[in-house]
């Protein structure tokens, strides 16, 4: 049995195909294919990825299933909305739009790929996060809540699994849009002059460098109550504008909008540290409602808040939960893998647990350029090559699936320099020089030097202890924190040789990782994209599979 599933019509455009046991055989994201960052459209490619992988057709697909129900709450919500916030017109208009192209899909895909003789299935966005929250998560039963801007209507809601199923939780106060933490995150991001619904993770690495202030913390309490409603006189949304989603009345409070090229100011440091921690509290207080509720000390989390892993870090810290799951691929591209489990039935098994997040394409056949090497003991040589300060693009296997490169597609530096983290960011990713970079460390010597909760998948920030912040500069953000990757030899065997190496030469078992792609770009999939950036960059060099290239 084939089951695919797939997203579109907001943003990060994706499909998954599953086997009848939920394994995937296959995930992609629209944008590494067509190279347009965070794109909606109907993912064509990444479907036809599925089916090519597999050496399948359209017409063997036993179910094919949409991450999203258009007119889900909309007729009962829309004139609610109209009168009571006026300003939310022209975005209901233009997602009504989006809406009617939404319904028209199954014709779609036959125009696209011909007849089939699936069974078609319409599935809720927020039941699809929580699908893909809890059915590759290790437990057995577990709390799940999902936060994001929204799907058809829904902002926040609070479910429970229980072995092969996933129910909704009443009683616990759900919230529909406009109240949406998501978007209130995307605001406070828009006013600090970053892109808002993409550039999120900007404004909570910006929010490290400052205290929290009383005065704009009392604002933002003011502005979100701790149920996750919001005081819409905050809020613009008129969409398609350059400023849609705050109002005047945050110029008012914390001073101008940061245009995109501007400096940054103490005041932007500032509130971006006051709203992050607003978004902890109500988050945190969600969370200890839903632990009364289910009593279960196992929580799964997905959404595209789910992505802020400041927040992450500090569940066990600030709730009664003891182990936390946060889907790696938490945004909209991993309701495609929740809507392709659910279409299997409610009776179908569970998938293993998740182990690894490499499940898009390969790298595929490929002509090394002249100069290349292969090397009889490629981790000791680029080790070698780390140790001496070079600046390392990683391309193995797979293609990651969500936002985090795990060691398939990255870039790799050695975290012990002092100006690395400076380098990386200027010469290579041409990016904001104040945003942090992650560690990817053995996962047998990580307790050594970090403290907190830890995950293979970068989906929580923790302390980095501080008798070793010395010794690994690049990787340690303004606030003694750090994002680790842990690594095994079971999991990530090359990428696991790789720091093992590098921990016999320097004594550190780690190395900075981050993810291989230029500002505002896809990450690379294919091996001419790597190739192009490490010839645009100061990358010193490149290893694509077995061989290595390196800058003359």
């Amino acid at each position: 049995m084939l089951s695919l599933g797939f997203n579109c019509a907001m943003q990060d455009a994706s499909a998954c195909l599953v086997d009848e046991r939920g394994r995937v055989l296959f995930a992609v994201e629209e944008e590494r294919l067509v190279r347009r960052k965070n794109t909606g459209e109907l993912p064509e490619q990444a479907i036809r990825a599925c089916l090519a992988h597999v050496g399948a057709t359209w017409r063997d697909l036993d179910h094919v299933a949409f991450s999203l129900r258009p007119w889900e709450g909309v007729v009962t919500r829309a004139m609610d909305l109209l009168r009571g916030w006026p300003d939310t017109r022209p975005m209901l208009q233009s997602r009504g739009a989006s809406w009617l192209r939404v319904v028209d899909l199954p014709r779609e895909l036959r125009r696209r790929f011909g007849p089939g003789r699936h069974r078609w299935h319409w599935v809720r966005h927020h039941d699809a996060h929580a699908a893909s929250a809890f059915l590759p998560s290790p437990f057995e039963s577990a709390a799940v809540l999902i936060v994001d801007g929204s799907g058809e209507i829904e902002s926040l809601t609070h479910h429970v699994g229980r072995s092969t199923q996933v129910a909704r939780l009443g009683g616990l106060g759900d919230r529909d849009f406009p109240h949406s933490l998501g978007y209130f995150y995307s605001a406070l991001t828009e006013w600090a002059g970053f892109v808002p619904a993409t550039s999120e993770g900007k404004t909570m690495g910006l929010s490290a460098f400052v205290s929290v202030e009383p005065a704009l913390l009392a604002a933002f309490r003011e502005m979100v109550q701790d149920d996750g409603r919001l005081d819409l006189s905050w809020f613009g949304f008129q969409h398609g504008g350059t400023r849609g989603y705050f109002s005047p009345r945050w110029v008012e409070r914390f001073g101008p909008a940061r245009t995109s090229e501007a400096a940054l100011e103490e005041r932007h440091f500032a509130v971006a540290a006051a709203g992050q921690r607003r978004l902890e509290e109500v988050v945190f207080a969600r969370l200890r409602a839903l632990h009364r509720a289910t009593r279960l000390d196992r929580l799964c989390l997905a959404g595209g808040v789910a992505l802020n892993a400041v927040m992450n870090g500090k569940i066990r810290e600030e709730t009664s939960f003891r182990e936390v799951f946060v889907q790696p691929a938490a945004h909209d591209a991993g309701t495609a893998w929740g809507a392709a489990l659910l279409a299997r039935g409610p009776d179908a098994p569970r998938p293993a647990p998740l182990t690894s997040m490499a499940l898009g394409p390969d790298l595929g056949a490929f002509t090394p350029p002249d100069g290349a090497e292969r090397p009889a003991n490629l981790a000791e040589m680029v080790a070698t090559l780390l140790a001496d300060g070079e600046m390392v693009g990683w391309v193995q296997g797979r293609l990651e699936l969500g936002p985090r490169a795990l060691g398939q597609r990255s870039i790799l530096a050695d975290p012990r320099a002092p100006d690395m983290a400076d380098r990386v960011n200027r010469t290579v990713k041409r990016r904001e020089t104040f945003r942090p970079f992650a560690p990817a460390v053995l996962e047998s010597a990580a307790g050594d030097w970090f403290e907190g909760t830890m995950t293979p998948f970068m989906t929580t920030v923790c302390r980095v202890r501080p008798d070793q912040r010395a010794r690994v500069p690049a990787i340690t953000h303004v606030d003694g924190t750090a994002r680790p990757q842990l690594v095994s030899a079971e999991f990530n065997p090359r990428l696991h040789a790789l720091i093992t190496a590098f921990a016999a030469r320097t004594g550190v078992p780690m190395v900075l990782n981050t993810s291989f792609n230029l500002r505002d770009e896809p990450i690379v999939n294919r091996p001419e994209e790597a190739l192009r950036d490490f010839e645009a960059t100061d990358l010193d060099a490149l290893v694509l599979g077995d061989w290595l290239m390196r800058k003359r």
